[in-house]
């Protein structure tokens, strides 16, 4: 585990959190690729965030949206119920791909949880990060989603607490992805037709993104 482990012990036995932080990032597939979904849990120290990779699922191709809804309230029934097996409440942001046709899906997933905090996430190829005209709507550039995952790797803040093969994938096609400018003088990241599934990269890019903005923004880092 990256930081420092006595420091994580001192801190287990005189602050430990009444709260687990959960954000949950959700790729929702289109015609050719499957949903996806990545649970990461925050845990913060005094040398800043470190990001437990709890989940990771790629959904059948052929799931209904209405069906990863219902996979999503699992979800929350879960999370919730092992926080309070362990004496505590979990604290859960959905953060959804909104892009193209997941606006009505991210409607579907508000009636389901209605008291849920869910984010909406439009992925764009501008250079900043702007907040929509909706509560909860925000547009975000591809790089930096991309680039935020590649510095939690980097920097060895994201791990998981078993081997997968899944996170194992992730790693390979971030390795992939490689920035180009375009004619019109964009930056892109794209695995260059490769022809990797990005959708469990992008899952877990955007509850990275979600975590480190909530941070940012001085969201609720609560012990």
């Amino acid at each position: 585990m990256p930081g420092d482990c006595s420091l994580q012990t001192w801190l287990d036995a005189h602050q430990e959190s009444k709260y687990i932080r959960y954000f949950c990032g959700c790729d929702l597939g289109r015609k050719r690729d499957p949903s996806t979904l990545a649970i990461i849990e925050v845990q913060y120290h005094w040398t800043g965030r470190t990001y437990v990779v709890s989940y990771l699922k790629r959904f059948t191709l052929s799931m209904l949206y209405s069906g990863i809804a219902a996979k999503l309230v699992k979800t929350d029934e879960s999370l919730k119920k092992i926080a309070a097996e362990k004496g505590k409440e979990a604290i859960i942001s959905y953060v959804l791909d909104a892009t193209g046709i997941g606006t009505p899906i991210c409607e579907l997933v508000d009636s389901k949880l209605p008291l849920a905090d869910v984010k909406r996430v439009y992925i764009t190829g501008r250079i900043n990060t702007t907040e929509g005209s909706e509560y909860n709507e925000y547009h975000v550039p591809k790089g930096q989603l991309i680039s935020g995952l590649m510095a939690a790797f980097d920097s060895k803040s994201i791990y998981t607490t078993r081997r997968s093969k899944e996170i194992d994938q992730i790693v390979i096609e971030l390795a992939e992805f490689e920035i180009y400018v375009i004619e019109s003088g964009r930056d892109i990241f794209d695995d260059r037709g490769k022809g990797h599934h990005a959708d469990l990269v992008i899952a877990l890019a955007l509850a990275v993104w979600a975590a480190d903005y909530d941070g940012y923004s001085g969201g609720p880092m609560v012990w």
